[in-house]
């Protein structure tokens, strides 16, 4: 019997449902999916990479255009582009593609010594385009925060292999992860900055993949047409996540402008 994926179902609706468009604002209102169970990875494999130094992994990225994909700047340890290939999955088979050029953020802040990051955002720009299913199946952005208490997921696929690894999330208040940091130890850093927001997951150290996306979908009668919305970067665990520190996230709201902008400046 011939089988159809459901991540080939959703490239198939999007040909012809409008939805996404690149590196939009979000702007429809709904009810959201709260439960990682309710998620398919097959179809969120589409809006994400890892990125390489050779063949290891270094960090996870977002597709916000066939050729622009969002990272965090403290896991590329090297200025030089041409050390980079983004690895995708777009037809079940793995595709790599060289970077061209790295912008970070223009307050990007990292001393590792010290597990400090601020405004921790990159911007890959790729020497072609990925062979997407479909031009329109990028995440969205958005310039609203999540709120203490509400509900995300992150995305894990450090070793590559499918399907990808999907992680509940909760955000907590920044007080509370700042008092959650202090007992670490003293909080050198005095984290978290204005420009992160803090993250909980139910499984220890279950937030791992630096520079994958904070996301939620929202609920649609289309299921072929999901809305799949970037809140953030995952950047890090003060002192590492061994230590029970919470998730540090790069907020969209503080990077935003900065993401809008490299867009503009490199178009397709």
């Amino acid at each position: 019997m011939f089988h159809v994926s459901p991540l080939l179902l959703v490239i198939i609706s999007q040909i012809f449902v409008n939805g996404h468009h690149y590196g939009g604002i979000f702007g429809q209102s709904g009810n959201w999916i709260e439960e990682s169970t309710c998620f398919d990875p097959s179809m969120l494999q589409a809006y994400v990479v890892s990125v390489n130094i050779g063949p290891k992994h270094v960090c996870g990225g977002s597709i916000l255009k066939p050729n622009i994909i969002l990272t965090a700047g403290s896991c590329l340890p090297s200025k030089n582009h041409k050390v980079y290939t983004v690895i995708y999955n777009p037809f079940g088979e793995e595709k790599s593609v060289r970077v061209k050029k790295i912008t970070t953020h223009p307050k990007f802040k990292y001393y590792d010594s010290l597990g400090y990051t601020n405004y921790d955002a990159a911007i890959l720009v790729l020497e072609e385009p990925l062979e997407l299913f479909h031009s329109q199946l990028v995440i969205q952005l958005t310039e609203e925060d999540l709120v203490p208490g509400e509900k995300a997921i992150a995305i894990n696929w450090m070793d590559r292999t499918l399907p990808l690894e999907i992680v509940d999330i909760s955000v907590i208040d920044n007080d509370q992860c700042n008092q959650r940091n202090k007992q670490s130890g003293p909080n050198v850093a005095g984290y978290p900055f204005e420009s992160q927001m803090c993250g909980i997951t139910e499984k220890f150290c279950h937030l791992k993949d630096v520079g994958m996306p904070i996301i939620k979908q929202m609920e649609s009668n289309n299921y072929f047409n999901p809305i799949v919305i970037g809140f953030g970067i995952y950047s890090r665990h003060y002192k590492g996540c061994d230590k029970g520190t919470p998730g540090l996230i790069t907020r969209m709201s503080h990077i935003y402008e900065f993401v809008m902008s490299v867009i503009d400046l490199n178009p397709m």
